[in-house]
C-alpha cells in the first residue's frame, strides 16, 4: 500500500499526460482509487514529496564508488544546508517586535480568543501530506525571507511596495509550469509555520476555487458561525474574510498572517482575491508575468534545479539510493528532464508503480520520448497524450485561442535549442520561412513575442538578444501540432532555413578564398552549431522525416557544420555530421530525382580534410580525388571558366598526395591550382597561400631549403602586407610561421626554430585558442626547441609546457601518436634533469609507438628520437 506517499499526491496529474496515463492508471486505480479521482480534478504544480529518513545519505555506505560517494556525500551536505535554514528562521522573526508566538495565543491572557488560532487552512488535498526537505532553493527562501521579514542592513533584505498598504509585503514566485512554484510556496509553510498564526492557502486558478477557500477558511478560523460560514453567498464570505485580513487584531493584538495565491494565472481571478489595504504577507505563484506589474510586487523569478539537485529530489522521492550507480542515473534523468521538479514527480511515479530501478528508466527514457511524442489525443481528447505534456496548462491551455502568428513562431523554435535562440536567426533574414503565418516585419515578431513572453511559453533576454524555451515545452507543442494534422515538416523547414541564412557558408558555395579566413566565421558558426545537432535530432526522432526532411539545404547545413567542427579539430563531431551529411545528401538526390554535384563536391572535400587530421593519409588522398574529379564535371557542365573550387581541389589533391608519400605529380598540380587562381575575377595574392605553403611543404621534406625558404616567406610576406605582423585573424598566420621553424629546426637552427614556433604559438593561441590541436602542435615545437637550445631554464619551461601539453590532449581523439612524442620529449627532460622517471617516460612513449607504428623498426627507448614519430602523427604535425 503506497498510503500518503507523493506519487499519489503529485498534483498536475492532469489526464496524467500520457507517461503517466498509459504506465500508472491502471495501477494507481488499483492501489488508491480516492487518490487517482483527486488527481484526475486539481491542477496544481508538484508539491508532495515521502518523508525520508535521516539516514537517507549516510556517509557509511557499502558502496565503493568513490564518484557516487562523492555525490551523495556533496547531496548530504546540501541536505543539510536546507536543515540548517530552517533552524535559524525562527531566530530572524524574533527579531519583529510586533509579531507574537503560537503558543502565547491560546494561553494565558490570550486563552479566550474567539478565533480558532493557530489556523493554518490548506486544501484538502495537501492535508496529510509529509513534505520532504527539498534542495536547491535556498536563495530563494532568503528572498522571501527578506521581504516578509526585513531586517536593516541585511542584503537579502527587499523592501516590497504595493498599490495598497504599506505594510502588505508580497513576493511573486514567477516561472513556467512545472518548474515547482508550489513545491517552494509548500515548503515555505512547513519551515515557517511558527512565524504565521493564520495561513491561508488559495487555489486561485478559477472563481470557484478561490470562493471555496474562502469558505473553508471562515468555517475554520471560527470568523462566521457554521451556518453562516456554509449559506453565505460567496461575495459576504469573501468581504468578511477580506476585511479581517485587513485587520488582523483580536484583543489588541496583531496576528501575522501569510494568504497565498497558488496557481494566479487568470487576471480576472487574481485582481479581486486579494485584500488591497491589508497589513499581512502574500505570496503569488504564477506563469503570468503581468500578474506581477498587477501586485506591484517583489519578483522572485524560479529557474528548473540544476542537475545535482534535480537528481537528488529524485533519489528522495524513490529511495533507491543503494541501488547500483544510483547517483549517476539519477543524474542522467535529471539532466534529460532538464531538472524540472514536476518531471522528477512523474518519474517517480513510474519507477514506483512499474517497480523499476533507475538504471531501467534512463535506459528506456530517450525512447519513451520520441514514442509519447508521436502518440495521437487519448481518448478523442484535444490534449497530447506525450510525457511532454507535463507542462499540460502552458502547451494546451496556452495555444488555445492563440494567433496563427504566435503558433507559427512557436512551431519554429521548436526544432531550435532552445536553451539560447539568438534573435538575430529569426528576424533578419525572415522571408526564408515557409510557414505561412510567421512573423516576417519587425512589429509583427514584437508582438508575437510579447504575447508569448507573457504566457512564460518563451523567456526573453532583452540585453543578450536571446530566447529561451525549455525542451520540454517544445516538445509538448510538436505533440499538439501532429495531434491537430498539421504537418511537423513545415516547422523544420522554416527552422533550417532560418539556421542556413545566416551560415557563413564556405564549403558549400563559390567564393574568395579570403572568405575562407575570416576568424569572425568561427563565432557564428560557434551559435549556429547546437541548432544543427537539434535539427538533425528531431530529423531522427520524428516519423516520416527521412522522407519529407532530406532535402538539400538541410544536407548543405550538416555539411556546413562537418567542415566547421573539422576545422576546429573536433573529430567526432566532424564525423557524426559528415555521415549525417552524406546520409541525407543520397536520400535527397533520389527523392528530387536531380543531381547535386555541389554538395558531393563539398562531403569529398571535408572527409579529405577529415581523414589528413586524424592522420589516415590513404583515405585523405581518395577523398580529395574524388573531390577533384567532381569539381571538374561541375566545370565541363557549366563550360565556363574555372571556378575557385575547382583551383582548390587541385592544390588539396595535391597536398593530400605528398601526405601519402606520392609526391610525383604534385609541383604540376600545385602550378595547375595556381593558374587557374590567378585567373580569377576577384583574385588577389593572398589567393595563393596554400598551393605557396604546399609547394613550400613539398621541397622541405625534400631538403630543398632554400626553395621551401621562398615559397613560406612569399606567403607570409603576402599575408603581412595585408594583415599586419604575426595576425590572429585565422590560423593561417601561425601555420606558417611554424612551417618556417620547422625548416629551421631541420637544418639544426635551434634558435631561430624557436623563435618561430614561439611566435607561430602566439598567433594560433590568439586565433583558435590554447587548447586547439594547432596551438597544442606549436607548443610542443616550441618546448623541443628549449629542450635542444639548452639555455638556463629552458627544462622547467619546456617541462611546464608539455604538461599543459598532456592536458590539452585529453580533449582530444585520434591523437595517441602525439601524445606519444609529448611522453618521449618529457622523458628527455628527466632525463636531462635526472629526476628519475627518464626511463619509465621513454619506455612509454616506445611502446605507444610501437603500438602505432605501420611497419616496425628497430627503434627502442634508447635510440628514439623526435623525428622517429612522424610516422604516427599527421603530416601537418611533424
Amino acid at each position: 500500500m503506497l498510503g500518503y506517499d507523493s506519487a499519489l499526491h503529485s498534483s498536475r496529474l492532469h489526464d496524467f499526460c500520457g507517461l503517466v496515463a498509459q504506465e500508472l492508471l491502471p495501477f494507481l486505480q488499483q492501489l488508491h482509487p480516492v487518490a487517482v479521482s483527486r488527481a484526475r480534478v486539481l491542477n496544481r504544480d508538484p508539491l508532495g514529496a515521502p518523508s525520508v529518513s535521516s539516514q537517507f545519505f549516510s556517509r557509511d555506505d557499502d558502496d565503493d564508488d568513490p564518484d557516487r560517494q562523492d555525490f551523495l556525500e556533496r547531496l548530504s551536505e546540501r541536505n543539510d544546508a536546507n536543515v540548517a535554514h530552517t533552524v535559524q528562521a525562527p531566530q530572524l522573526r524574533e527579531r519583529m517586535s510586533t509579531r507574537i508566538r503560537i503558543d502565547e495565543i491560546n494561553t494565558g491572557a490570550n486563552a479566550s480568543l474567539a478565533l480558532k488560532l493557530p489556523c493554518h487552512c490548506l486544501d484538502e488535498f495537501r492535508n496529510g501530506i509529509r513534505w520532504s526537505t527539498i534542495s536547491g532553493r535556498q536563495e530563494v527562501f532568503k528572498m522571501i525571507d527578506g521581504v516578509f521579514f526585513p531586517v536593516e542592513g541585511d542584503s537579502n533584505s527587499i523592501h516590497s511596495s504595493t498599490f495598497g498598504h504599506p505594510n502588505l509585503k508580497v513576493v511573486t514566485l514567477l516561472g513556467m509550469e512545472g518548474v515547482g512554484k508550489t513545491r517552494i510556496a509548500a515548503e515555505y509553510i512547513l519551515r515557517n509555520k511558527s512565524a504565521f498564526p493564520v495561513i491561508l492557502w488559495i487555489d486561485a486558478s478559477t472563481q470557484e476555487s478561490v470562493s471555496a477557500s474562502y469558505r473553508a477558511f471562515a468555517k475554520r478560523i471560527s470568523l462566521l458561525s457554521d451556518s453562516i460560514a456554509a449559506t453565505a453567498p460567496d461575495a459576504v464570505i469573501k468581504n468578511n474574510v477580506q476585511s479581517w485580513l485587513s485587520n488582523p487584531k483580536d484583543r489588541g493584538l496583531t496576528i501575522p498572517w501569510l494568504l497565498v495565491l497558488d496557481a494566479a494565472n487568470d487576471l480576472h481571478v487574481a485582481s479581486d482575491i486579494w485584500p488591497h489595504d491589508a497589513e499581512g504577507c502574500l505570496m503569488v505563484t504564477t506563469r503570468q508575468p503581468a500578474i506581477v506589474s498587477t501586485f506591484a510586487t517583489s519578483e522572485i523569478e524560479v529557474e528548473p534545479l540544476s542537475s545535482k539537485d534535480a537528481a537528488m529530489m529524485l533519489l528522495n522521492l524513490t529511495g533507491k539510493r543503494n541501488e547500483t550507480d544510483a547517483a549517476t542515473n539519477a543524474l542522467k534523468i535529471a539532466e534529460a528532464w532538464e531538472g524540472l521538479p514536476g518531471c522528477m514527480e512523474l518519474v517517480n511515479m513510474v519507477v514506483r508503480s512499474k517497480r523499476l530501478s533507475l538504471a531501467d528508466f534512463a535506459a528506456t527514457q530517450n525512447m519513451k520520448k520520441s514514442q509519447y511524442l508521436l502518440e495521437k489525443p487519448m481518448h478523442g481528447s484535444t490534449k497530447p497524450s506525450g510525457a511532454f505534456a507535463v507542462l499540460s496548462g502552458l502547451a494546451i491551455e496556452s495555444l488555445e485561442g492563440r494567433d496563427e502568428g504566435e503558433l507559427d513562431l512557436l512551431f519554429a523554435l521548436s526544432f531550435f535549442d532552445g536553451s539560447h535562440v539568438d534573435e538575430e536567426i529569426l528576424r533578419k533574414h525572415p522571408s526564408v520561412a515557409t510557414l505561412d503565418k510567421f512573423p516576417r516585419d519587425v512589429h509583427s515578431y514584437v508582438e508575437c513575442r510579447r504575447r508569448l513572453w507573457e504566457t512564460s511559453m518563451v523567456k526573453h533576454d532583452d540585453d543578450l538578444g536571446e530566447l529561451r524555451v525549455m525542451t520540454i515545452v517544445q516538445d509538448a507543442l510538436l505533440s499538439r501540432i501532429k495531434a491537430s494534422g498539421k504537418e511537423l515538416s513545415h516547422g523544420f523547414a522554416t527552422a533550417n532555413a532560418l539556421v542556413l541564412s545566416m551560415w557563413p557558408c564556405s564549403i558549400t558555395v563559390e567564393g574568395s578564398f579570403s572568405q575562407i579566413e575570416l576568424s569572425e566565421r568561427w563565432a557564428r558558426c560557434e551559435k549556429l552549431a547546437p541548432h544543427v545537432q537539434r535539427l538533425w535530432r528531431r530529423y531522427l526522432e520524428l516519423e516520416g522525416f527521412e522522407q519529407k526532411c532530406a532535402v538539400r539545404p538541410f544536407a548543405q547545413l550538416l555539411v556546413e557544420a562537418a567542415w566547421f567542427q573539422v576545422e576546429k579539430a573536433n573529430a567526432v563531431a566532424a564525423w557524426q555530421l559528415l555521415d549525417h551529411g552524406h546520409t541525407v545528401y543520397e536520400r535527397a538526390e533520389r527523392e528530387e530525382q536531380k543531381s547535386m554535384l555541389d554538395i558531393l563536391s563539398a562531403l569529398h572535400n571535408t572527409k579529405g580534410a577529415y581523414f589528413g587530421r586524424i592522420n589516415e593519409p590513404k583515405e585523405a588522398s581518395e577523398a580529395m580525388g574524388k573531390y577533384l574529379e567532381v569539381q571538374k564535371q561541375i566545370q565541363a557542365i557549366s563550360g565556363e571558366k574555372p571556378s575557385a573550387k575547382l583551383a582548390a581541389a587541385y592544390s588539396e589533391f595535391a597536398l593530400a598526395q605528398l601526405e601519402r608519400g606520392q609526391d610525383q605529380d604534385v609541383i604540376s598540380l600545385l602550378r595547375e591550382s595556381s593558374a587557374m587562381r590567378r585567373q580569377l575575377d576577384t583574385f588577389t595574392n593572398l589567393d595563393l597561400y596554400n598551393p605557396l605553403r604546399y609547394e613550400g611543404l613539398y621541397h622541405m621534406h625534400a631538403s630543398n631549403w632554400l626553395e621551401a625558404e621562398r615559397c613560406f616567406f612569399t606567403a607570409l610576406g603576402d599575408r603581412r602586407a595585408k594583415y599586419g605582423v604575426d595576425d590572429t585573424r585565422g590560423a593561417r598566420a601561425g601555420v606558417l610561421l611554424s612551417n618556417i621553424g620547422d625548416l629551421h629546426c631541420r637544418q639544426h637552427k635551434w634558435q631561430d626554430g624557436y623563435e618561430y614556433h614561439e611566435r607561430a604559438h602566439r598567433s594560433l593561441t590568439g586565433a583558435v585558442g590554447d587548447d586547439h590541436l594547432l596551438t597544442l602542435r606549436a607548443r610542443v615545437k616550441v618546448a623541443r626547441d628549449l629542450i635542444e637550445v639548452n639555455k638556463p631554464g629552458n627544462l622547467a619551461q619546456a617541462k611546464r609546457l608539455l604538461e599543459k601539453c598532456f592536458t590539452g590532449y585529453d580533449q582530444h581523439v585520434f591523437v595517441d601518436g602525439e601524445r606519444a612524442r609529448v611522453l618521449f620529449l618529457r622523458g628527455r627532460v628527466s632525463e636531462a634533469t635526472g629526476d628519475g622517471s627518464a626511463s619509465d617516460l621513454l619506455e612509454q612513449a616506445a611502446r605507444m609507438r610501437d603500438k602505432l607504428i605501420q611497419r616496425p623498426d628497430s627503434c627502442t627507448a634508447d635510440t628514439l628520437t623526435f623525428a622517429d614519430f612522424d610516422g604516427v602523427v599527421p603530416f601537418g604535425a611533424r
